[in-house]
Formats: C-alpha cells, sequence, structure tokens
C-alpha cells in the first residue's frame, strides 16, 4: 500500500492543469505538506525513498522550473544554497558512495531546492501572499485541533492512522512521555519539530489579524468578528506548543513574538533597540545558568537536566569528529561515539555530514535571510511589508536558537527552506497582491465579482 505516496504527486499534477502553479500550491502541496506524515516512505531498489511531502511538491517544482524560471533574481542565497548542495553530493563521493550520493542529491534538491523556488519566484510574484499564510494557519489549525489528543491519550493519532497503510515499515516515532503527559507530535515526527511548526503558526496568524486583508481572509467565519476568531487559532497553536513540552520551541517562541511585532511600531528603530536591549539583559544571565545547569555526569535519565546535559555531551564527543570530517564532512556514514545516536543539534548534525563547506552555507543561507528580512523590513514603504518581514525574521529567530536543540527534520526541513526563499521576494513597495482563493467559487459574491485580474 506504500505506493500512496504518489497520490500527492498525481494531484499536484492535476492542480496544475487545472489551476496552475499557484493552485496547486495553495490546494495540494502545503495541505499534504503539513497534515500528512513524511516519515513514511515508498522505497524500491534503485530508487530513492519517496514521501508525501516529496510528491507533493515535486510537480510543482519541475512545472515552475519550465515556466517560472524567467523570473528568477540572482542573490547571494543562491550561491549559498549551491554549496549547501554540493556539500550533499560530495561527501558521500568523497568516500565513493556513488549511488548514496546520487539519492542525496534527489533528496536535498526535493526538500530544499523546490521549497526554496516556491518562496522566491511564487508566493509574492504571484500576489498570494495572504492566501499562502490563511491557508498555513488554516491547516495548522486543523492539524492542532486532531494532535491535541495525543496529550491526554498518549497515542499520535496521524502515526496510528497512517501506518496501516505502510505495514511492516515502523518510522520510529513514538509519544514521548512528560510530566505523566504525552509530548504532542501530530504529523511531524518529533514534539521539537511540531514546536517549530507550530511557531509558524503562532506569529502568521498575529500578521493575518493586523493584515489590511484580514477581515475578508476566513468568509466561512462570516457570522464571528475575525478579529476573535484569529484569537481563537493563536491561543490553539500556543496550546499546542505547550503540549509539546519542548522547551527550545518555547524559547524560539518567546524570542519570536516580540521580534514580529517589531514591524507595528510607529518607530521600528527604537522598538527593535528596546527588543535587543531586553534580549541581553535577560539572555545573557539565562545562557549562563543554563550553561551551569546542563554541565555534570548524566545521572538522572529521563529527566530534563539529563536531556540538557545529553546535548553538552554532544558538542563534546562529536565537535573533535567533525572536525576531523575536513571540508566536505563524513557524509551519512558519520562514526557514533558515547552511544549518542540522536543528534539533537542541527548545526552538529551538518558540520558532521556536510562539513565546514555546509555548514558554513547553512549559516550564510539564516544570515542573509536575516540581513534580507530587516533590511526590507525597515526602509519598507508599506507597513504590511514591514510587518511581514519581522514576522519570518521572528520565526527564522526562534529557530535558528531552536536549532541548537534539535534537528531540522521531516516537514520542518521545507518549510524553512520555504521561508529563506520566501525571504529574498518581499519587496520595498506595495505588494502585488490578489485577494483570490485558488481556485475561485463560481457563485462569487458581488465583492467578489468587481475585481480585476491582470
Amino acid at each position: 500500500m506504500s505506493f500512496i505516496v504518489f497520490i500527492p504527486a498525481l494531484l499536484c499534477t492535476l492542480a496544475l492543469l487545472r489551476w496552475g502553479p499557484k493552485g496547486a500550491f495553495l490546494n495540494v502541496s502545503l495541505p499534504i505538506l503539513l497534515l500528512c506524515p513524511t516519515y513514511f516512505n515508498w522505497k524500491t531498489g534503485g530508487f530513492p525513498g519517496l514521501d508525501f511531502g516529496i510528491m507533493a511538491f515535486l510537480p510543482l517544482g519541475i512545472a515552475l522550473a519550465f515556466s517560472h524560471l524567467s523570473r528568477w533574481k540572482l542573490t547571494r542565497s543562491d550561491l549559498w544554497l549551491s554549496l549547501y548542495i554540493a556539500a550533499y553530493f560530495v561527501a558521500e563521493l568523497g568516500f565513493g558512495r556513488v549511488s548514496l550520493a546520487k539519492y542525496q542529491f534527489f533528496n536535498v534538491v526535493a526538500t530544499a531546492l523546490i521549497p526554496y523556488m516556491v518562496g522566491k519566484i511564487l508566493i509574492e510574484q504571484e500576489g498570494i501572499r495572504t492566501a499562502t499564510v490563511r491557508r498555513v494557519v488554516t491547516i495548522l489549525f486543523v492539524t492542532g485541533i486532531f494532535a491535541i489528543p495525543e496529550f491526554f491519550i498518549k497515542m499520535n493519532l496521524f502515526l496510528r492512522a497512517w501506518i496501516r497503510f505502510f505495514p511492516g515499515e515502523w518510522p520510529g516515532w513514538v509519544t514521548q512521555l512528560r510530566s505523566g503527559f504525552g509530548r504532542v507530535a501530530g504529523p511531524f515526527g518529533s514534539a521539537e519539530i511540531a514546536g517549530m511548526i507550530f511557531i509558524i503558526g503562532l506569529i502568521l496568524s498575529l500578521w493575518l489579524r493586523t493584515s489590511t486583508y484580514g477581515q475578508r481572509s476566513f468568509p466561512w467565519l462570516s457570522w464571528w468578528s475575525f478579529k476573535t476568531a484569529s484569537l481563537v487559532f493563536f491561543g490553539i497553536f500556543l496550546l499546542v506548543l505547550v503540549m509539546t513540552q519542548s522547551r527550545g520551541p518555547w524559547l524560539g517562541a518567546i524570542v519570536a513574538i516580540p521580534i514580529a511585532f517589531i514591524g507595528r511600531a510607529r518607530n521600528m528603530r527604537r522598538r527593535a533597540l528596546a527588543v535587543a536591549i531586553l534580549y541581553l539583559s535577560i539572555g545573557i544571565p539565562f545562557y549562563l545558568q543554563l550553561k551551569e545547569y546542563a554541565s555534570g555526569p548524566r545521572t538522572d535519565y529521563g529527566s530534563e537536566q539529563e536531556t540538557a546535559q545529553y546535548r553538552t555531551e554532544l558538542l563534546q564527543n562529536y565537535g573533535p569528529i567533525a572536525q576531523a570530517g575536513g571540508a566536505w564532512g563524513w557524509g551519512m556514514y558519520y562514526p557514533k561515539v558515547g552511544g549518542q545516536l540522536s543528534l539533537d543539534n542541527e548545526f552538529l548534525r551538518v558540520y558532521l555530514v556536510q562539513g565546514y563547506i555546509g555548514l558554513g552555507a547553512f549559516v550564510l543561507l539564516m544570515l542573509e535571510a536575516s540581513y534580507t528580512l530587516l533590511r526590507t523590513g525597515f526602509v519598507s514603504r508599506s507597513r504590511q511589508n514591514s510587518h511581514l518581514c519581522f514576522s519570518l525574521f521572528g520565526i527564522l529567530a526562534g529557530w535558528m536558537l531552536t536549532l541548537y536543540t534539535v534537528y531540522l527534520g521531516t516537514q520542518s526541513y521545507q518549510m524553512f527552506f520555504l521561508m529563506i526563499g520566501w525571504a529574498q521576494a518581499i519587496p520595498l513597495g506595495p505588494s502585488p497582491e490578489r485577494q483570490e482563493t485558488a481556485p475561485l467559487p463560481v457563485t462569487a459574491s458581488t465583492e467578489h465579482l468587481i475585481r480585476v485580474y491582470t
């Protein structure tokens, strides 16, 4: 039954023929990515593993390459992404693992390059910014509702629903327990990754609430004030984030929210300075206390302090090995030490697998996106653009902090590169926003009928 991973590719292809790239992205690629687990694969000899996320974006990437590539504007981030992709490929070739090198190249193109393309040449240039935010918030709201029971029943409903289609394949994810409750993971594999994903919903729901087009974003909520509804969305995202019981994403959200609100300030530079001073005054003492808390030998296994000590030992045990990997790293088969099989630090994982070239490219991608968002946010003539820039930068800053405690996996990988690409495309002036939903309903209201499409 694992062949059902091809259904998203079929649906995406049909959507491309019916609505074009933007309709396929909004109606197929995003819903499948954020609702379906990507840790189940179709595997057969001679082919890389294919999952729902890959197959939902692959036809869209091919279509964009043939129809929208002329819109591509070269930026420095393109160079960093090229180095990042090359590091995956060269690392395996250096050890003679040719087949694995080809599979890794395919995977990184499908899960990094294609989402980056979508973010860079589709969302802003097709004028579907609000539609994209609206779709992400709606899907994550539905995902959150079905994820909440995991906290109480200690069983992942998404895993149980999909595993019957993949007999004999156990992805290794189980509901972890903390304080007597299940750590909510939803369709995202681990609670930490779920926390990262719901940070996106948290911040984008705040942006949508203050958006010029927010009142028209959810016509099916016409019986309810949108501002009230948006608070419900925010509350659900916050509740699920708490239920993940993941301290890394909690800290990421604490960092992200004040940054996002910089874009709504009358004097953005003054508020940015205030936020920076606040972070320094709280962050430095907190870091010193955390460093002391995470030091020492691991004794109370399973406790929160032991997990912090585990991550400290990761750096101690794997740091020298990563340095020995040189420019291109060890590839996927890096040496394992200390019985530490779980690399709960994305920066360390990239350093091990892709060497200092891959790590440098990864860091430069984040720094370049951060610089671009800050520059655009401060100088943009549109308050909507400024708020969006600081919202995306808030998410990115929160993720950068969180990635010291978790690896970038499952859906968070594709969402990360989608946001990196999106950061390159936000204009300085007003966005070519089109308040349309793909596809538009046939029985449109008068308000819909008077719109002009170009």
